[in-house]
């Protein structure tokens, strides 16, 4: 046997753990097959004990025999697949081991505890570099303690669109926010969007405020914003982000204090120039008292036309005319008052839009059910041309309560056990009672007549699934976001939801009454659709106008 072992094969041999002098007696042995010790050390170089040592090894692995000829002991390769043999065990046991190793660090390392001695400070320039200063904050998933800057609390804030944009991740991590600011009218219209924006904003006397910038506590972090310049800086250390917090916690009670005191509203007017104008914040804004004072001239109307038991004629046909326009006009203006709450980019935004667009649709058909009134003479046309626009209706304006759920903190309620059982139980309880109330009482019992036309038959079907999904999401958004909602839009909200309600009390007179034969246009059933439809609108609207007027203070 002469084979020569190549460079290569040699340098893996020794990183499998062969030593030098093992490898030059394995070369020999396997150029010049059977050799002595003797005739090895003369052949490498070596000394005999050096040879006698390496050939003592190879032999414990099986590799190197060793045979006696003519009185004199000889050695040779017992055979070359023992060292690919031993190479691949001694390579799993190496593994092994440091797989073991690596298991002690990995042990070790996670119990050791790092204590920063010294802060580290990131500095970020830019608008690019300030968002990034804010995305690294959220990455925390905790709660952010917040110092707003006072420059920043207008509405032509620079970075509006970003912080709408991060108002959702924030809700989406479920990292709620704690905001502190100087109480000033600016101020408290920032405060009333708490109930959209996942957050929860405490005004303080303007002479305790410590800012004129914005800082954020998250984490061991302290972050410091100006957005004047768009410069923001990243402060990592432990003990005084626990020292800041402590004081915001201070100073967040102190505010809680000064916004629960009698003489707080007093304090922020004398804060004001001696000659000045601010903004008064009122319940109802313009459009909404229109629309309350024409609700109340159909309520005359209605009055007049009950009392005089006049049930049929142009003056019943007329009332339904008049009160569609309350959803009619309303819904127009939602639609075209979108773009104040940011378009489809903010919930607020989308839920304006399908709701506006869904009261406007019920509005559309009420002019269609009026033209079937006076110009063909119908007076309950069902199913009609009318239906085009009441069946979607229901629908959108469902969809926007749901967007607006979630900008009321509907998903905040989720993390209650309870909750979680009141959304599991609450459908299928209202499913039943829905069942009961439009098919059992209000239709006899029959969701669906032999013999009725398709057309009949497909609205049949979806005016009581649209009136279930309607009460549906009125219950489950009024049981998640009560405690959550609060501002200047809570009685807005709280007539939207209400809305949902009474519209399905007045599809279910509807459907009796068409189902006994004793609907006529005007009927206390419409009274009830009225409500139902002016409730909506009304609700609406109060996003569609601010509610603020300017109020003049003379010393």
């Amino acid at each position: 046997m002469s084979i020569t072992l190549p460079l290569a094969v040699e340098q893996y041999l020794e990183e499998s753990g062969f030593s030098g002098s093992e490898i030059i007696v394995l070369r020999k042995l396997l150029e010049e097959d059977m050799l002595t010790i003797r005739e090895l050390a003369a052949k490498t170089g070596k000394s005999n004990g050096v040879i006698d040592v390496a050939l003592k090894k190879l032999i414990r692995r099986n590799i190197v025999g060793k045979e006696n000829l003519n009185g004199h002991p000889k050695y040779k390769v017992v055979d070359p697949r023992t060292i690919v043999t031993w190479t691949k065990n001694n390579l799993r046991e190496h593994m092994e081991t440091l797989e073991r190793k690596h298991q002690s660090f990995a042990q070790f390392m996670s119990n050791l505890t790092v204590t920063k001695a010294h802060p580290e400070i990131e500095h970020f320039s830019g608008k690019e570099g300030f968002m990034k200063a804010y995305d690294q904050l959220l990455e925390y998933r905790t709660e952010l303690l917040t110092y707003v800057d006072p420059a920043s609390i207008p509405d032509d804030d620079p970075l509006s669109a970003f912080h709408s944009q991060y108002n959702r991740r924030r809700q989406v991590h479920d990292v709620f926010q704690r905001i502190v600011a100087p109480d000033s009218p600016a101020a408290r219209r920032f405060r009333s969007r708490d109930p959209f924006e996942f957050r929860k904003t405490v005004l303080v006397k303007p002479e305790e405020y410590p800012m004129s910038f914005t800082k954020i506590i998250a984490g061991d972090t302290i972050a410091c914003m100006d957005v004047s310049t768009l410069e923001a800086s990243l402060i990592h250390f432990e003990k005084l982000a626990s020292s800041e917090r402590a004081a915001f916690d201070r100073l967040w009670e102190a505010g809680v204090r000064y916004e629960q005191s009698p003489s707080a509203h007093a304090e922020s007017i004398a804060t004001l120039p001696q000659e000045s104008v601010r903004m008064r914040i009122r319940t109802m804004n313009g459009l909404q008292k229109i629309c309350l004072g024409f609700l109340g001239f159909l309520a005359l109307f209605w009055t007049g036309l009950f009392s005089t038991h006049t049930v049929a004629g142009p003056f019943n046909y007329l009332y339904s005319l008049l009160f569609g326009l309350i959803p009619l006009v309303s819904g127009a203006i939602a639609l075209f008052s979108v773009k104040r709450w940011g378009g489809l980019t903010h919930a607020i935004g989308r839920a304006v839009l399908f709701m506006g667009l869904g009261i406007f649709l019920w509005g559309f058909g009420a002019m269609i059910w009026s033209y079937y009134n006076f110009v063909l003479n119908v007076a309950a046309p069902y199913p009609s041309f009318a239906d085009v626009g009441f069946a979607p209706s229901i629908f959108l304006y469902g969809l926007g309560v749901i967007f607006l759920a979630d900008a009321t903190g509907a998903k905040a309620g989720l993390k209650n056990i309870y909750a979680k059982i009141f959304v599991v139980i609450a459908p299928l309880v209202i499913l039943a009672f829905s069942y009961y109330a439009l098919v059992i009482v209000a239709r006899g019992g029959v969701l669906v007549t032999a013999g009725d036309p398709p057309l009949k038959t497909f609205f049949d079907i979806v005016y009581p699934l649209g009136d279930l999904l309607g009460l549906t999401i009125a219950v489950l958004v009024s049981g998640l976001s009560f405690k959550y909602m609060g501002g200047r839009y809570t009685t807005d909200i709280l007539a939207i939801l209400l809305g949902l309600a009474v519209m399905f009390i007045g599809d279910f007179v509807f459907s009796y009454t068409t189902t006994i034969g004793t609907y006529y246009d005007a009927d206390p059933g419409d009274l009830i659709l009225t409500l139902g439809v002016f409730l909506l609108s009304f609700g609406v609207l109060g996003f569609a106008q601010d509610k603020r007027s300017p109020l003049i203070l003379v010393a």
